[in-house]
């Protein structure tokens, strides 16, 4: 996928940024919506949630395993 090892950190910091920034939105929802609108928004971050995970940082892990992070092992 990337071959820069440098800028695949990068990108592995912005999406471990984005997927605690996208946690945080799942814990503002659930005291603000109904439930079924808290769990039709939790589906839809649950899949961008999965697509980040398996289409970009696993083929990044892949590349350049000395960058995943020990607390995804």
């Amino acid at each position: 996928m990337i071959k820069d090892r440098k800028f695949a950190k990068e990108v592995t910091d912005l999406m471990l940024n984005i997927t605690s920034e996208l946690n945080e939105s799942l814990i503002k929802a659930q005291n603000c919506c109904s439930a079924e609108e808290f769990n039709e928004y939790r589906r839809a971050v649950g899949v961008m949630l999965g697509k980040m995970y398996f289409d970009v940082l696993v083929p990044l892990f892949t590349e350049h395993p000395e960058i995943k992070p020990e607390e995804l092992n």
